[in-house]
């Protein structure tokens, strides 16, 4: 001290005593400790309310100032003006300082084991400055708080865990003011102006910031060095903001207020960020370097976190629980982690930062993609779960949105359209790969024909489960024969939007996929096969709708399995024209039973198929023409259009027995017509058909089933065929032919008009009688002529437009 270093100066040249008489006695009074009685008053002037002073009992510079329990008057009023004291020591409660400025010199300038009240200016002197109080103890400083350190200036230390809070402004100059040692630090001035180069908290202390000025000059960094820093105002702040090269410790920046920083922030140690306070956000928007990572937090999806600047670096974000916005075009390498209860809206491309590091979504985590305009992102994607609110773990909320990286499916995960997501497509072109069913959806407020989700890409997709489309627009869409769904898939309408799958490329579904259509209420459920393409999946059940565009498109259903459909089956409008199939393979058998919807394009329906096993029409398909290959059989009640059977091939009408409609007939040499017979009335007791046109029969071999105990009276007609016209016999059995059944003896005959008959001659065995003519059974066309002849081959001329058809059914055997 200045006192200190003045008498030894004076004793070294050997100036007299006397000679010192003159000099004031507060200038040669050595520093002491003086401790407060309060016997007299409240003043500071009055020798009687001190012990321990020299300068007659009175506080003088460099003096200790202690504040003992059991004292009187401890609302104390410092009436010296100028006073300069070397610490302030406080041991009691109730005590509170008023009065005149002050100056404290010493390091530890102020120390309270009680909570005390300083409603006095302060300056503080020393190099270094510490402010302590005790655990759950509280100084509070009223007056301005002047820092003219060239040091520090610290609130806490170990041991002392207390709180300082600073109501009114800070000024002055330092070079750190920071909270240590668990310690917390108040800033409530109006108008800080302080600089310091760092303004926080480290060490598990806590700098609570309730001012827009609490951080003092702009030029000050916001400093998280394994400490708290938690603003409650609302306000901006130009202040950058760093955490420390490393801490053992947690740094975090709490928000409970709408705030807004607009300095650059350095990340040098992972820290925390939060908002803790619903319907508040906490914006940023200067660039960051995050060098280790960064985990943000909301109370809930109420409030937000925004990082609205450019974010470098070599570390990520963890994402807990809350509301969160990636706004900048980042391109730090960190890995991403979405966890439950997060929800993330990118609204940049580059918001996820560089394809470095992965995005993993873990379950009950959500990633919004919400774009201003057609936009894409190549961040790969580990996804899990059905999102935040059951609304998608990737969500396009924003224009058409393209996901080119890959996604891993670490479980069951949902996929969905956003409201906001009109006139847009959501498409995925990376590889999907891993193991869960996927869901694809929209909202409940999407206008599903004005969305659609997805699948696009070179490289085929390979994960194993299910894909169920749930209201929304679906198209597998990657290159030709590339596989865009690799397992069953479930198309499902909602009650408020239909549910689509469209492709236009061959083969974008697994062979083996069971295709499930379930129709609710008006809305639609739908297999579209466009332009051109084959599709081939196991097999398709459920109520909804088959639907196959022109030009060679085909739908092959290629299950050895026995399924059922009782959905539609149409011609895809979009374009009506050429020849499309369903193509029935595998050894089992399907029935058809919703029949044709030709309210696209009325009249128009595709060409069915049947290569293996049974298909089984029982619907109206009465303008679906069908091909019945080798080792294949077709059977049923309904109605078809044209009919044509392979050698090889076999009609078994009915479901033992029944009626079937046809267009028309052409049995070719080596095909089969099964005939059942239990019964004398058609359609229940024996197999008849109808055919509307032409019969060829082809020379196809007859085989007639009879039920045993069946026995017919004599001279009892069966129609089996009728039709409007017929050429040909079946193979042996001339017009006339008698031949044995079960017991029971049949003469076929065949008529001009369309009609194949059998007659029970009687129920002994007897030889078969060809003829070579048609018999008469009263009917005027019951002779052929010429002229019948002719028309007869004119009829089963309708298959010859039809060639180039069968040419391709045969083809995909």
């Amino acid at each position: 001290m200045w006192k200190q270093r003045l008498i030894n100066l004076t004793l070294a040249v050997g100036i007299a005593v006397s000679a010192l008489a003159a000099i004031p006695s507060s200038v040669w009074a050595a520093a002491d400790t003086c401790t407060w009685s309060g016997a007299v008053n409240a003043d500071w002037s009055n020798g009687g309310n001190w012990s321990g002073c020299d300068n007659g009992n009175v506080p003088d510079a460099g003096d200790t100032l202690e504040f003992p329990a059991g004292t009187a008057n401890k609302a104390m009023n410092n009436d010296i003006a100028g006073l300069s004291v070397a610490t302030l020591n406080f041991s009691d409660s109730g005590y509170s300082v008023t009065g005149n400025d002050l100056t404290i010199t010493n390091v530890t300038a102020i120390l309270a084991t009680q909570s005390v009240s300083i409603d006095v200016n302060v300056s503080y002197t020393a190099f270094n400055v510490v402010l302590i109080a005790s655990t759950g103890r509280t100084i509070t400083l009223s007056g301005t708080s002047n820092f003219s350190a060239a040091g520090e200036v610290n609130v806490g230390q170990s041991g002392y865990d207390g709180t300082v809070d600073f109501t009114d402004n800070i000024t002055g100059t330092t070079t750190q003011f920071v909270a240590v040692n668990d310690a917390t630090a108040i800033v409530r001035g109006a108008t800080n102006t302080f600089t310091a180069g760092t303004v926080g908290a480290e060490s598990n202390a806590s700098f609570e910031c309730r001012s827009a000025t609490c951080f003092g000059s702009n030029a000050n960094d916001i400093y998280m060095g394994g400490g708290v820093v938690s603003i409650y105002v609302n306000a901006a702040f130009a202040n950058d903001w760093q955490t420390s090269v490393t801490t053992p410790d947690t740094s975090w920046l709490a928000a409970y207020d709408n705030i807004t920083i607009t300095g650059n922030g350095v990340v040098n140690d992972s820290i925390g960020i939060s908002q803790e306070t619903a319907s508040r956000n906490l914006q940023f928007t200067g660039t960051i370097t995050n060098n280790s990572g960064i985990s943000l937090f909301t109370v809930d999806a109420s409030a937000q976190i925004r990082v609205d600047g450019t974010v470098s670096g070599n570390g990520g974000f963890s994402i807990g629980g809350g509301s969160f916005r990636l706004a900048g075009a980042n391109t730090y390498a960190g890995t991403n982690t979405v966890n439950s209860g997060a929800l993330v809206m990118v609204t940049n491309e580059q918001g996820l930062g560089s394809t470095a590091g992965d995005t993993n979504i873990l379950s009950g985590g959500t990633v919004r993609f919400d774009f201003a305009g057609a936009s894409s992102v190549a961040e790969n994607l580990w996804v899990d779960g059905s999102g935040v609110g059951g609304n998608g773990v990737l969500v396009q909320a924003g224009e058409s949105t393209t996901l080119s990286g890959d996604i891993v499916l670490s479980g069951n995960s949902v996929f969905s359209v956003d409201s906001s997501a009109l006139f847009s497509a959501f498409t995925l072109s990376g590889v999907i790969s891993g193991t869960g069913n996927i869901t694809l959806t929209t909202s409940p407020t999407t206008v599903v024909a004005n969305s659609s989700i997805q699948f696009t890409g070179a490289s085929a997709n390979t994960y194993a489960g299910k894909l169920t489309v749930q209201g929304v627009r679906f198209y597998p869409s990657k290159a030709a024969d590339v596989v865009a769904v690799t397992g069953d898939m479930d198309v499902l309408a909602t009650s408020t939007k239909p549910s689509t799958v469209e492709t236009s490329f061959d083969e974008s579904i697994a062979d083996t996929s069971h295709v499930h259509l379930v129709k609710n209420g008006s809305n639609k459920a739908a297999l579209y096969i466009g332009t051109t393409a084959t599709e081939t999946i196991g097999y398709v059940t459920g109520d909804g709708e088959l639907s196959v565009g022109g030009n060679g498109a085909a739908i092959v259903l290629a299950s050895n399995a026995n399924y059922t459909f009782g959905g539609t089956v149409s011609k895809f409008s979009n374009v009506p024209a050429g020849d499309s199939f369903v193509v029935k393979k595998g050894t089992g058998t399907a029935i058809l039973t919703g029949g044709l919807d030709t309210s696209y394009v009325p009249g128009v329906a595709p060409v069915f198929g049947s290569q293996e096993g049974s298909l089984i029409l029982n619907g109206a398909f009465s303008e679906a023409g069908t091909y019945v290959l080798s080792g294949s059989t077709l059977k049923g009640t309904g109605s078809v259009g044209d009919v044509e059977v392979d050698s090889g091939g076999t009609v078994a009408i009915g479901n033992s027995p029944g009626c079937m409609t046809f267009g028309s007939l052409l049995l070719n040499t080596g095909s089969t017509w099964q005939q059942e017979m239990t019964g004398t009335t058609a359609c229940s007791g024996y197999d008849r058909a109808t055919v509307n046109g032409a019969v060829d029969l082809g020379g196809a071999t007859l085989q007639v089933s009879q039920l045993a105990g069946f026995s017919p009276v004599q001279n009892l007609v069966f129609t089996i065929i009728d039709g409007t016209s017929l050429t040909g016999t079946f193979a042996g059995l001339a017009n006339g032919a008698v031949f044995t059944a079960s017991g029971v003896n049949y003469r076929i005959n065949y008529y001009a008009s369309g009609e194949v008959t059998l007659t029970v001659v009687s129920t002994a065995a007897t030889a078969t009688t060809p003829t070579s003519t048609l018999a008469n059974t009263g009917s005027s066309t019951g002779v052929i002529t010429a002229l019948s002849l002719s028309i007869i081959a004119l009829a089963a001329g309708t298959f010859v437009f039809r060639r180039q058809a069968l040419a391709f059914i045969r083809g995909k055997k």
